[in-house]
């Protein structure tokens, strides 16, 4: 029956009366086609329970639902239905009166969004809902599900106000779901009563938060801090969800925050004792001599926390000032803990992601959409995460609407239907009920939910900031407000739920452990747990630390016979069913390998071994250039199969293979992240061309290449940049190999251009295999995926190792015939030799430095001593003078050089741009720096040289 419909099931849900009027015409025309079902049904029971002499336009009318309507029809309407037809009446009344709660009533709550007037305000009115109420007091059949039979409508609206438009304003009416359409009205409808004991805890963690606060202000008085003084009920939330998330089976929490609040949450939050703090104002220094730290508001910090027996691990991640940068990284570092619980029945549930904004930022920064965007695809779903938003209404001194075009600044997560709560920050109960109701809806739905908490900056800032000389109203008005422990402390006593000995004790114990430098909450020092035994022995910083990477044959050709095969009867397209014909023969030794056999056989090879594998990036499972097919799909029937996770299946261990999203900060966010808590996982991104890895910056600067020197962080993070000259523009050339090399620092980072497929093998292996732990960039290539000298006998790969340079003169035979040694790297390689066949130039000798950084000084050294009758030494690139490796290595070759031996540079000159953009031009360029660097033409850097 349409009676037992919800409103959004039913033709009521459109709010067009034209639309209603068109249908209900359609329908006593008897064309029903294009009427919705749910319509229908609704007049299908119209017709048949109303009496015959009721027109078309009273029934319409009762839609409008219009009061003076309302009472005439009711004095006109005859007959044995016309209880029926009350009963219906009435129903579309409470009906519409909720529906425009549900959809508004958040508007007008009581939430303290006050501060400032917004650009947009919402295009209802405050009591347009009273359009719908009949006059007379009027008993209703059904009424909301929290109130009895029987109720008046005058009872249902004031139930609904208390609801809608107190202390928390809720939206869910944009959600498609209607499971969590109704689960949500029927948990918002729900009174929950908070016991004396909940309430004092709730009084002793917002007294706890302020009084910290207050004793860092006076102890380091001008200090920044980043006081979270005006939003301590953030810490009421944090303890709300930790405590609500164990009773749900939570065992792992884990958090990413910007600076704002983030001592008080180690402090409140994860049991870091309040000297350590005050120690951390006074100075320190990092356990390990080579780490040169953060400020204290960038630390992170983990615990164990037993909540009503319960062990609860709860981290908060590291994080640079790129505030909402962490967001990804935080659903990274959460997706590996759930994929390395594979075993647990409770994989997402186990582990939770708690993501703390500003208002200011959450809207502001893109990452944000990136990862929402994120949310719900295979390569990136966690199970949903809790959002809170500390909502100070203001930014630095950017007001709300200065810095958003939209009424809330959480408009952005509709677009994945997550629900959002708006509570007022100085309700603490308000709050705390919020945070039940989120944590229960993200264990049911294991979906995102955000708790957005207006609150205020007591401060400005940063606490040497007077925010009065921007903001002076709203700060005049902020120095006569009581803190929200003041007035909730007023609260209780006023209703009788604590005497005034009780806030005092509870006053007095915390002052004592501040002064004391004690813990304010009890919470276990974290012990070596099984994610950092696993880091163990990985903090080498011997980069030559010698890990075996070649195979052997038995196992070469079981390997390349298992990634060849695929189940029968499978079609594959005439393409592919090539590729894999050729890679067959490739691993029998019949043909040489090209790079997405060798690509193959080094993952299927440490699958072999147990490493687990992680690879995402932008269109990877094909290959942008068509390459790789790690995916393979049945022509007929759009089945799909992957060679890998066959092999990782039978060695018991995980292959993962992703298209990414169409994004470079989100995506290599999250596979940072990833990498974090994977030491034993070969985790690898790649970008569709190496140059879009601009759109990651953020990551690249303030992670990869610096969390070892400032949080000592490890990560063997590997990002494959496919970069080389090949006419394609400024925009498909060049992985701005300058700045990865620029960053270059400490050992911080590696830096690879393998030229070979077996190089290429063999460096992959190395990344898993040996002890030594640092993200790997790899300059990959574009054209030599197919280049016909770009290939690798089956013997390179069951012996050796990579090799950071590789000599053209193999043999010990005499030098002496060389007068020119060119040095390069990449793709230029082949170019060079194409033209020193072509015209026999057998006093050149071309040698590839395969490894950029750490810099193989101690190699060079041994290769230029080996050519020291050469003169002449030649670093040719194919980037522009001003950038490539050219001014980042050059002082390093040349502290490598003998005496005699002079450094000349080879390659285009300065440019703007990456690279030209016609083709014509590009080979111009390419063909002049290739004679350069040989010595055919007249070269105009020479000038430059430097000479030992």
């Amino acid at each position: 029956m349409v009676d037992d419909l919800p409103l959004h099931e039913t033709g009521l849900s459109g709010l067009s009366m034209t639309y209603l009027d068109e249908q209900y015409e359609r329908f006593l025309s008897h064309d029903r086609t294009g009427i919705p079902p749910s319509m229908l049904a609704l007049f299908d029971q119209i017709s048949g329970n109303y009496p015959p002499d009721v027109s078309h336009a009273e029934i319409v009318n009762v839609f409008r639902s219009s009061r003076a309507n309302v009472l005439r029809r009711d004095s006109r309407v005859r007959g044995s239905g016309s209880s029926i037809y009350k009963s219906q009446l009435y129903q579309v009344v409470e009906q519409n009166i909720l529906c425009w709660f549900e959809r508004n009533g958040h508007y007008f709550s009581d939430i303290g969004m006050v501060s400032y007037p917004m650009r947009y305000a919402p295009s209802v009115g405050k009591d347009d809902w009273l359009n719908c109420l009949p006059v007379e007091e009027v008993v209703i059949d059904r009424g909301h599900r929290s109130l009895k039979k029987g109720s008046t409508f005058q009872s249902f609206v004031q139930h609904l106000h208390s609801v809608y438009q107190g202390a928390t304003g809720y939206e869910y009416a944009h959600i498609l779901d209607n499971d969590i359409i109704d689960w949500f009205r029927d948990q918002v409808a729900q009174s929950m009563k908070l016991t004396p004991d909940i309430q004092l805890s709730i009084y002793r963690q917002l007294r706890q938060a302020q009084s910290f606060e207050e004793y860092l202000g006076r102890q380091h008085v001008g200090q920044k801090r980043f006081s979270i003084e005006g939003a301590e009920s953030y810490i009421v939330a944090m303890e709300a969800i930790i405590g609500a998330a164990s009773k749900s089976g939570v065992s792992d929490i884990v958090m990413g925050m910007a600076h704002r609040g983030r001592l008080n949450t180690m402090v409140n939050v994860l049991g870091l004792p309040c000297g350590d703090v005050d120690g951390w104002f006074k100075g320190f220094k990092m356990s390990q001599e080579e780490i040169s730290g953060d400020v204290k508001y960038h630390l992170g910090y983990s615990c164990d926390r037993e909540i009503d027996g319960r062990l609860v691990h709860i981290t908060l991640n590291f994080n640079p000032s790129h505030l909402e940068s962490i967001v990804p990284v935080t659903m990274g570092v959460v997706r590996a803990r759930q994929d390395d619980s594979r075993g647990e029945d409770n994989r997402a549930s186990g582990v939770l992601p708690i993501l703390i904004h500003g208002d200011a930022s959450v809207i502001g920064q893109g990452v944000v959409t990136e990862s929402l965007n994120m949310s719900y695809t295979d390569a990136y779903y966690v199970g949903g995460a809790i959002h809170i938003v500390i909502n100070n209404q203001i930014g630095f001194t950017t007001t709300p609407e200065q810095g958003r075009s939209s009424f809330y600044c959480t408009e952005f997560f509709k677009a994945i239907d997550a629900p959002i709560i708006h509570v007022n920050g100085d309700d603490p109960e308000a709050v705390y009920r919020a945070c039940i109701l989120a944590t229960e809806f993200r264990a049911r739905f294991q979906r995102d939910i955000v708790i957005d908490i207006l609150a205020y900056r007591k401060h400005g800032h940063n606490e040497a900031d007077d925010p009065s000389s921007t903001s002076p109203l709203l700060y005049k008005r902020l120095s006569e407000h009581r803190s929200t422990a003041t007035i909730y402390a007023a609260h209780l006593q006023s209703s009788g739920q604590c005497e005034q000995a009780d806030i005092t004790e509870c006053d007095q114990d915390i002052r004592d452990r501040i002064q004391s430098g004690r813990a304010l909450i009890d919470s276990d020092d974290m012990t070596m747990s099984r994610r950092a035994l696993d880091w163990e022995g990985r903090d080498t910083h011997d980069w030559k630390n010698e890990c075996k990477t070649c195979v052997s044959l038995s196992v070469f050709e079981q390997l390349g016979s298992a990634l060849c095969q695929v189940p029968d009867q499978f079609k594959l397209q005439k393409q592919v069913a090539k590729l894999m014909e050729n890679r067959a023969d490739m691993f029998q030794g019949r043909l040489p390998l090209n790079w997405g056999a060798a690509e193959a056989i080094a993952m299927a090879s440490l699958l072999n071994q147990e490493v687990a594998i992680r690879f995402a990036g932008q269109d990877v499972a094909r290959g942008t250039f068509s390459h790789r097919h790690g995916v393979l799909s049945d022509m007929v029937t759009g089945d799909q199969f992957i060679p890998l996770a066959k092999i990782a299946d039978e060695s018991s261990t995980q292959f993962f293979l992703y298209n990414s999203t169409l994004s470079e900060f989100a995506a290599l966010g999250f596979e940072y992240g990833y990498s974090l808590n994977s030491p034993k996982s070969l985790v690898m991104w790649e970008a569709q061309f190496g140059d879009f890895v601009n759109g990651a910056q953020v990551i690249i600067d303030q992670y990869i290449t610096s969390a070892w020197q400032k949080w000592g962080r490890m990560s063997g993070l590997i990002l494959l940049l496919p970069h080389g000259y090949e006419g394609q523009g400024p925009e498909h050339s060049s992985a701005r190999l300058e700045r990865f090399l620029q960053l270059c620092a400490q050992q911080n980072i590696q830096v690879c251009v393998p030229s070979t497929p077996s190089q290429y093998f063999h460096l992959l292996r190395r990344q898993a295999l040996r002890q030594y732990r640092a993200p790997l960039v790899v300059m990959s290539p574009k054209s030599l995926l197919r280049h016909p000298r770009a290939v690798s006998d089956r013997s390179e790969f069951l012996n050796g190792e990579f090799q950071v340079i590789i000599d053209n003169h193999q043999s010990d035979g005499s030098t002496c015939a060389y007068k020119r040694l060119i040095l390069c790297s990449g793709k230029v390689y082949f170019d060079l030799m194409a033209m020193v066949e072509e015209q026999k130039l057998e006093h050149v000798v071309i040698c590839r430095l395969e490894q950029l950084y750490p810099f193989p000084q101690d190699e060079l050294r041994s290769l230029l001593l080996k050519y020291r009758a050469i003169e002449t030494i030649v670093w040719c690139q194919e980037e522009p003078y001003n950038q490539g490796s050219w001014h980042v290595l050059k002082d390093k070759i040349v502290s490598c050089c003998q005496p005699k031996q002079q450094l000349i540079y080879a390659g285009r000159e300065k440019m703007a741009s990456s690279a030209p953009g016609d083709y014509k031009q590009h080979l111009l360029q390419q063909q002049c720096l290739v004679k350069q660097a040989l010595g055919l033409i007249d070269n105009p850097f020479t000038s430059t040289s430097r000479r030992r």
